[in-house]
């Protein structure tokens, strides 16, 4: 048992203990500080023992010292590792899982990247938990940049015990984008799998059902054992090792972020490691100059052009993608209706607002604009050719549509007819 947790044990004997004077009505209870029990004469010196002999271990040869220096996935490794992924590739023994679950885990990874989350973190979202919100970044000239956000807990950091937001934009390189990651897992959902499509308007369906769920039901989160049995297989095939399989993301976020020259205050409020309560119950996950820097773009120049195939985001109409996923349209204007109708001219507006929060229909709109958004992103990078490690378009490459023609997603008949929105 380490001193660490040797004091965790000796604290919750304390606590205990408090209890049962309390409901004795003993007023008088001392509160130990933090670090008493570990400053104790006999305990400190045991503390020093073994912490003298974990550096002697350390020292000796016990432990490979540099293992951790190189743990992450090379960028070249990650978009070798990426076009696996939607390429649908199998390797019987190796990677050999059901397309759901492949296109599930591929949107978990890059959102994790993109985020910085813990596995627990992201697996709780669900459908009611994303938005869409914009961020100042982007031209001068030009309107903000629109950014997916999400609607987490904070995971074991949260002090506040208040809901966290956090954002990600498309990334320059579609392959690593996760927005498209996203839009292709749902597609493949609710066209291919055929998954009842939610319904906004009824609360319960957007809460019940997870973004990253089961294969078997969606209003169940994947569980713990199939998302590692994924990330093992996956950086098994791609023969890396890794440490922390399920928060890989989070690992590789952090360093990048710091490798970029992102300040660290940023960085902290970023990943959720605010050190004051006010910054975790007031503060946001929309750090710009982390949002520019996990999308591929330099934190110093937030006001660079976008990537020439997100130029074009603006032009795809909410009909175009009304093309791609006809249901998303009704649910649209249901919610629109259902909206217009509490808030009319004769309306009392706070009997209105009471019956909008009771029916939640701020969260269905802000769903439904996500969901607008994701498939969006999802056409522009479809149209898109990729780049390579140092972020360059590669020129001779077909678009990410006639990539991967074993990929179901890419519908032929929808995606002949979306050349003009082809580019570099």
């Amino acid at each position: 048992m380490t001193p660490k947790n040797f004091e965790k044990l000796l604290q919750a004997c304390h606590h205990n203990y408090r209890k049962q004077l309390e409901a004795k009505q003993v007023i008088a209870v001392t509160v130990l500080p933090v670090g008493y029990v570990t400053s104790l004469p006999g305990i400190k010196s045991a503390k020093t023992d073994m912490l003298s002999a974990k550096k002697e271990t350390y020292n000796d040869g016990g432990h490979d010292i540099q293992a951790n220096l190189n743990s992450l996935v090379t960028a070249e490794k990650m978009l070798e590792g990426m076009r696996f992924l939607y390429g649908f590739t199998t390797v019987p023994d190796v990677f050999d899982c059901s397309p759901l679950v492949r296109l599930i885990f591929s949107a978990m990874l890059r959102t994790s990247i993109a985020l910085g989350n813990r596995g627990e973190e992201y697996r709780c979202f669900r459908l009611a938990y994303i938005f869409t919100k914009r961020i100042a970044i982007g031209p001068l000239r030009g309107p903000p940049t629109l950014a997916l956000g999400f609607i987490g807990n904070g995971g074991k950091q949260n002090r506040s015990g208040r809901l966290f937001t956090q954002g990600v934009i498309p990334h320059s390189n579609a392959l690593l984008c996760a927005i498209f990651a996203i839009g292709m897992m749902l597609l493949y959902r609710y066209q291919h799998k055929k998954e009842k499509s939610p319904d906004f308007t009824q609360y319960n369906t957007i809460f019940d059902t997870y973004l990253f769920p089961s294969s078997e039901n969606s209003s169940h989160s994947v569980s713990y054992d199939t998302m590692l049995k994924v990330f093992t297989s996956f950086f098994s095939w791609l023969k890396v090792v890794v440490n922390a399989m399920t928060h890989y993301g989070r690992h590789e976020c952090t360093q990048n972020l710091e490798e970029k020259g992102v300040p660290d205050h940023e960085v902290n409020k970023f990943l959720k490691k605010a050190s004051r309560v006010q910054e975790e119950a007031y503060g946001g996950g929309f750090t710009p100059s982390a949002i520019a820097t996990q999308a591929g773009r330099s934190h110093r120049d937030l006001e660079a052009p976008h990537a020439a195939h997100l130029t074009v985001l603006p032009l795809v109409s909410d009909e175009i993608v009304f093309l791609l996923v006809p249901w998303l349209k009704q649910e649209k204007d249901k919610v629109d209706a259902k909206l217009k109708s509490l808030f009319n001219d004769s309306a009392s507006f706070a009997k209105a607002k009471k019956e909008s929060y009771e029916l939640r229909l701020s969260s269905a709109e802000g769903s439904i604009s996500a969901f607008i958004f994701i498939f969006s992103v999802f056409i522009v990078c479809s149209a898109a050719r990729p780049r390579d490690e140092y972020n360059s378009i590669i020129a001779d490459s077909p678009p990410m549509f006639s990539l991967f023609p074993s990929n179901p997603v890419f519908v032929p008949t929808y995606f002949n007819c979306m050349h003009r929105y082809s580019a570099h």
